[in-house]
């Protein structure tokens, strides 16, 4: 009777274990589609995303590398034109002497930049493309100079002796360029801090996507007795790297020993979390989908009001280089020409030149006519909307702030744009007032508006990268709604 008992627990024991007793091939086909959904919308964002991040970090880069050049502080590299990134990659990071110091931090900051410049321009941004070895190269290279933690104390000699750079830098008196070098550093620790956020979520994604390729190659050899390989295991690693081999994968230890003892000792309640956080709508998305829209668009708006300052400086500059030249041009003939001129086809007190521009589709310089005066009462235009959207207390920020969305979206797409088409100019009027001022033999007197232009374009850049963030993130909510992801 006794053993009758027993058998009948044995039964039933038996009966639950199967019940509960999950179908691997079953959960194998959920993580990999789960996979496959999670790197589409990868690809329709966060790859989007990272491009836009390393376009700012280049330009940022750009920007400050300029500045100490400008500021002597390192020299531009005399061998540059015979250097030429083919690859992923980072300068070197061996130390160097005091001696040598200046010399080697120039070409690594010049190398930094062009390996930046490689990444952008050349590198394809797709998940196939990131796999682990490519991961791991860019981060490296935006570590490669700490902009998270940019300290004097740091470890890393190139990150140390950039700090020591920049604490020179930062010493200006000029309360307007020590916000425009603050800004440049704002943008290269926001970019880095982006992109290595955006890289650790899609390593995570390549991982789980390599794990289940070994877990499928495991149970397709051994599907009939999962629960006694724990014994063999070392055995049937070695099995399965030979596999992995055979078809040019490459082999990482510590993933396929996670794997295996994943398949072998299967856990419903960890495959359930980590198919929660794989899904395209994890914790993180809820996060973005409960995001306030109003936020993007406002966070536009107001990194916008912050070029203010640059714009103020250029049109100061530019107000300071044109009066020096009316000087110099304001000779009894210059004046008779002038006349002329204003009879033929001017109004009087009118300035206008001509100016050079690259045609971005022929490659080739064109020269157009611009009337100066028109020009910088377009700039001090849009420069007292700049200082009124900072001051919320203005008749035109509360404008904004009662507008619907698509109001504010497209103000923001007109303020972008006017911009854009000023900063063209800006750049065309910088070159032709260093032209005169050498041809008339006082380049000593000019001063460059390059710095102020460079934070300006930076500026614009952050602002469209929340502008794209806005509409990337509405077009996203549709796309899941499509795939029946609520």
């Amino acid at each position: 009777m006794q053993k009758n008992c027993w058998l009948i627990l044995a039964v039933i024991l038996i009966l639950k274990y199967n019940k509960h007793m999950p179908d691997i091939s079953e959960t194998l086909n959920i993580l990999e589609q789960t996979i496959i959904t999670r790197l589409s919308a990868i690809e329709a964002k966060e790859l989007k995303e990272l491009k836009k991040n390393f376009e700012a970090l280049l330009s940022g880069f750009q920007t400050l590398r300029k500045r100490l050049i400008e500021k002597a502080i390192i020299t531009e590299n005399p061998y540059k034109y015979e250097t030429s990134i083919t690859k992923l990659g980072r300068p070197p990071e061996t130390a160097f002497t005091e001696t040598n110091k200046a010399e080697e931090m120039s070409n690594r900051l010049y190398l930094y930049e062009a390996y930046l410049d490689y990444v952008f321009n050349y590198f394809p941004f797709t998940s196939d493309a990131l796999n682990f070895k490519n991961i791991n190269e860019l981060r490296h290279l935006v570590s490669y100079f700490d902009f998270i933690k940019l300290s004097t104390n740091s470890a890393n000699i190139n990150t140390r002796v950039l700090a020591e750079y920049l604490s020179v830098l930062l010493r200006s008196s000029n309360t307007i360029l020590s916000e425009l070098n603050n800004q440049i550093l704002s943008i290269l620790k926001n970019s880095s801090e982006k992109i290595l956020a955006i890289l650790q979520e899609i390593e995570f994604v390549q991982k789980e996507r390599y794990k289940t390729f070994i877990k499928k190659i495991i149970y397709k050899n051994h599907s009939s007795g999962l629960e006694k390989l724990q014994l063999r295991k070392n055995e049937i690693i070695k099995e399965t790297k030979a596999v992995i081999q055979s078809l040019n994968e490459p082999i990482i230890d510590a993933y396929i020993t996670e794997a295996f003892d994943e398949i072998v000792n299967f856990k419903p309640d960890d495959f359930d979390k980590l198919i929660k956080k794989l899904k395209a709508e994890n914790i993180e998305e809820k996060k973005k989908k409960d995001v306030n829209y109003r936020i993007i668009l406002n966070d536009a708006i107001n990194t916008l009001a912050g070029a203010s300052f640059s714009l103020e400086t250029i049109i100061e500059i530019l107000k300071y280089n044109h009066a020096i030249l009316i000087t110099i041009h304001n000779s009894f003939f210059s004046k008779l020409i002038e006349s002329i001129k204003q009879f033929l086809s001017r109004k009087s007190g009118e300035h206008i030149y001509e100016l050079e521009f690259l045609d971005p589709l022929t490659n080739k310089i064109k020269i157009e006519p611009v009337n100066y005066d028109a020009f910088i009462n377009e700039l001090e235009t849009i420069y007292k909307k700049l200082t009124a959207l900072a001051d919320n207390k203005s008749t035109l920020a509360r404008k904004v702030k009662a507008s619907s969305d698509e109001q504010v979206l497209s103000f923001l797409v007109k303020l972008i744009e006017a911009l854009q088409v000023e900063l063209r100019k800006i750049q065309a009027f910088d070159a032709f007032f260093l032209k005169e001022f050498e041809n008339n033999n006082i380049k000593h007197k000019f001063k460059s508006a390059l710095s102020a232009q460079n934070i300006l374009k930076e500026t614009l850049i952050k602002a469209n990268q929340r502008r794209y963030e806005y509409i990337a993130t509405k077009e996203e909510e549709e796309q899941l709604k499509k795939l029946g992801i609520e």
